[in-house]
């Protein structure tokens, strides 16, 4: 996921660019307890995900969506994700554009 973002912000050049790479940087500023807590509200047992399930009557009771693998990974990919765009941009800028 990192690396196609990366390609996408360096081939861009434009102001669809810079609005990546502030989407990316933006976590940076905002703790990882916050980050945490804010997944835990989202895919917690009352939390967005399930309310918006159980209203468009997908399911009549909430699923557990946090406290497993899946959770985990999401959460993983999305505080560790900056990190991997970040070093792809600057090697990717090293490039030169007659190669790709």
């Amino acid at each position: 996921m990192g690396y196609p973002l990366a390609f996408w912000i360096v081939a861009a050049r434009t102001w669809v660019a810079r609005a990546l790479l502030l989407a990316v940087v933006l976590p940076f500023f905002t703790s990882y307890l916050v980050r945490t807590y804010a997944w835990m509200v989202i895919l917690g047992r009352f939390g967005v995900i399930n309310q918006l399930l159980m209203d468009f009557g997908i399911t009549e009771r909430p699923i557990d969506l946090i406290y497993n693998k899946f959770s985990v990974l999401i959460a993983m990919v999305y505080i560790l994700m900056p990190f991997t765009v970040l070093v792809l941009i600057s090697v990717m800028r090293g490039i030169p554009s007659s190669l790709t």
